[in-house]
């Protein structure tokens, strides 16, 4: 008798550890995905959350007004105040936003709408500041953050 696996049973194994490693390979991509999902969303939270700060910190209240700015990253608004950010015009970015759509740049570009407003509620007069943060790429991902003082 000999000893030694058959040409059949060397086939089966194969074909099992291949559907196993198809199988991990889907899970991970699907996680991949997910977690670069989750940054966008951390990230343009971690931006809107900036700006709500700011404006509590700050001891101005904004107009009732709207802008529209773009940004790459938290750092770019550093050295603003919040009225300079409000009182911004609406610029459009220099890099390519189809691009960034479409996955094809390293670049991340944050779309910022910054609406101040006033409201009353309970007869006491809020200035309050909205702000909703999109990521400029194929989900649009975001977050709206509404703070007052």
């Amino acid at each position: 008798m000999e000893k030694g696996f058959t040409l059949i049973e060397v086939v089966a194994s194969i074909a099992i550890i291949a559907m196993l490693v198809l199988a991990i390979g889907a899970l991970n991509s699907g996680n991949i995905k997910t977690n670069k999902t989750t940054l966008n969303r951390d990230s343009s939270f971690n931006i809107a959350m900036a700006i709500c700060e700011k404006f509590k910190s700050e001891a101005t209240t904004v107009d009732e007004k709207t802008a529209v700015l773009y940004i790459n990253s938290l750092n770019d608004l550093d050295g603003y105040i919040i009225t300079d950010l409000v009182n911004s015009t609406t610029e459009t970015p220099n890099t390519d936003i189809q691009s960034i759509r479409d996955g094809n740049s390293s670049h991340k570009l944050y779309a910022v709408v910054i609406e101040g407003f006033n409201k009353t509620i309970g007869g006491v007069n809020l200035n309050m500041l909205k702000v909703k943060v999109i990521t400029m790429d194929k989900e649009n991902n975001g977050v709206t953050l509404q703070v007052s003082k």
